[in-house]
């Protein structure tokens, strides 16, 4: 409220997010996002009206940087895709409690992680209304901030760019999600470029599905053999 003007950056979801609250609340957007961004939704963001800046980098963790310098330098407010408690209630909150009425005998629960606000809030959530499910972060093998963070014990909240088509789980992970999801997931499974494109072709020859490869990253962990999707146990 009273907010005219906001920066955020994003690999494309949640800038498209972002877009269409800025129409409805008639708020400028400016999102910053990696040279690697899928054209399509560029185009999308802009259509709502948000102002797109393409960062020079491929990586997810560079466009943020400059997000956050221009935000500090401009003064203009800067929100997360990812480390606020409210855009995690708000992705994963409202999503585990969609799972648990359309499926509440759900034993485990599979989910991506990039920056770790679906998975967070997810996470909270469950354990909260359900704590007896098991709960599973997918990851990429090559940006597996989620496994190096449980691994070190503190958050990897950046890591090199890689080539991938699934650029909402490239990159670090926030310091606030991974305090939430290092109490809270049990495992996670890591996956490969391989592994995503075989998972997104199985949807659509099996059920029509066409999802994007950050989405699916749970399927391709269920339908990879063990030694390709990596699990790895999660500690408190």
């Amino acid at each position: 409220e009273g907010v005219d003007s906001v920066i955020t950056s994003s690999a494309g979801n949640h800038g498209w997010a972002m877009a269409m609250a800025g129409k409805w609340f008639n708020c400028s957007v400016e999102v910053f996002v990696p040279a690697s961004i899928d054209e399509a939704k560029c185009r999308g963001m802009a259509a709502l009206g948000a102002r797109i800046v393409k960062c020079p980098g491929p990586g997810y963790d560079e466009a943020q940087e400059i997000a956050l310098e221009a935000s500090h330098t401009r003064g203009v407010p800067f929100v997360s895709p990812y480390d606020d408690e409210m855009i995690m209630a708000g992705n994963g909150g409202t999503l585990g409690l969609e799972i648990l009425r359309q499926f509440p005998g759900a034993g485990s629960i599979l989910f991506p992680v990039g920056g770790g606000g679906l998975g967070a809030g997810l996470a909270s959530c469950i354990r909260q209304k359900k704590p007896g499910v098991r709960l599973i972060g997918c990851q990429h093998r090559e940006s597996p901030a989620l496994a190096l963070s449980l691994a070190g014990g503190e958050a990897v909240t950046s890591l090199p760019a890689i080539e991938t088509i699934a650029g909402g789980i490239e990159g670090g992970i926030g310091a606030r999600t991974f305090a939430i999801l290092r109490h809270t997931i049990d495992q996670v499974a890591l996956v490969g470029e391989d592994e995503l494109k075989k998972a997104i072709l199985w949807l659509i020859r099996h059920h029509r599905y066409l999802v994007e490869a950050s989405g699916a990253a749970p399927l391709a962990a269920c339908l990879a053999p063990r030694g390709v999707a990596t699990l790895a146990h999660a500690s408190a």
